[in-house]
């Protein structure tokens, strides 16, 4: 993330997590992390975002318990400013 302005800035880096396909009983994407950062004019920070296996699960667990297991079809977004 860069603040390319001439002024000290504040922005909240957000991650989404999806099916590319719809799916009638879910929405196509669900906020799975996010973070403030402020930043003084010109400076740059690598933001890191954590993403488990129960992020990309259905949100359901197997009988017995075990591994969250993933979507078929779980993709995630590329980082977008909150506007």
């Amino acid at each position: 993330m860069t603040n390319t302005g001439l002024r000290a800035g504040r922005e909240v880096a957000q991650m989404y997590v999806g099916r590319e396909e719809d799916v009638p009983t879910r929405p196509r994407a669900q906020l799975k992390g996010f973070t403030s950062v402020s930043l003084e004019p010109g400076a740059s920070r690598r933001v890191v975002l954590p993403l488990g296996a129960r992020d990309l699960s259905n949100g359901t667990r197997p009988t017995g318990g075990g591994p969250w297991p993933p979507e078929p079809t779980s993709s995630g977004w590329p980082p977008r400013p909150s506007t």
